[in-house]
């Protein structure tokens, strides 16, 4: 079988009505791997059977089924060790500083993927601002998939996914052996509220955020989204919040109210007004 152009472009529509993300052209021998295993799970016989019921009667599992199988779930844990030296080393010191008794320190992961940045943040907190770490943040991560936020739920990793970013003492101070796999603590899970919301999508009632981290998740939408995606952030930051976004994904967010900031090879955007 071999996709026909006609069933790649309803595809790629498809992906992005649902999604937001661009699907490069010249990728049919991706798209057409993915949309067979959804075939193969589903008894469907025919890519364009697939499309035609995704497009026309969507069933809420089949079109879950494939969102999953377009979207990025690369992520590991730590990742980007200048990002987060600068958390330890500016940003949480500056908010930490500013925060008023009794006041919550909010912090949005908005592409959680399976846990390991929310964990990372958590783990961090832990690590550096206890003070923090112990009923002053609320620790949100979301996906666009279910599948993975149940994964991150549960917390349990490889041993080659928690080598790739934690130290020896990291894995031995904040998860449990598994056989062959490792779990993060159930202290440590439950500081994550993990919710599945889809960024192109109205978002649920969110508190103001001190911080959105929306790395390496801009790239794979078109310019128009990303605007709106842009905005609808700024009005969910605190005055003086941080926007954390991929190192190829800055241009063009500065604006009046966004104000690029570097911290050594890191940048940032923090809101410098209330959005009206």
């Amino acid at each position: 079988m071999t996709i026909s152009e006609a069933d790649f472009d309803l595809c790629r529509q498809l992906v992005e009505k649902y999604t937001g993300i661009v699907l490069a052209k010249r990728n049919e021998y991706i798209v057409e791997s993915r949309l067979k295993k959804i075939m193969r799970l589903e008894s469907i016989d025919s890519i364009p059977t697939l499309l035609k019921l995704i497009r026309n009667d969507p069933k809420r599992s089949l079109v879950d089924n494939f969102v999953e199988n377009f979207v990025n779930t690369e992520t590991q844990f730590f990742r980007d060790r200048d990002f987060f030296r600068t958390l330890k080393t500016v940003v949480f010191p500056e908010i930490r500083d500013r925060l008023t008794t009794g006041q919550i320190l909010n912090v949005w992961c908005a592409a959680a993927s399976s846990g390991q940045e929310p964990y990372s943040v958590a783990i961090m907190l832990s690590e550096h601002f206890p003070y923090l770490a112990v009923g002053r943040v609320r620790l949100i991560g979301s996906d666009i998939s279910q599948s993975i936020l149940s994964r991150a739920r549960e917390g349990t990793y490889k041993l080659i996914e928690v080598e790739r970013g934690l130290d020896s003492g990291q894995r031995d101070k904040y998860f449990e052996g598994r056989g062959d796999h490792w779990q993060i603590l159930p202290s440590m899970r439950a500081q994550i509220e993990f919710r599945r919301i889809n960024l192109i999508d109205d978002w649920p009632p969110l508190p103001l955020m001190d911080m959105i981290l929306m790395r390496n998740v801009l790239l794979y939408f078109s310019d128009q989204t990303k605007k709106l995606i842009i905005e609808k952030t700024k009005r969910q930051l605190k005055s003086g919040g941080y926007l954390f976004l991929g190192a190829t994904e800055a241009p063009g967010v500065a604006n009046g109210e966004l104000e690029r900031t570097r911290f050594g090879r890191t940048v940032c955007f923090r809101k410098t007004a209330v959005s009206r």
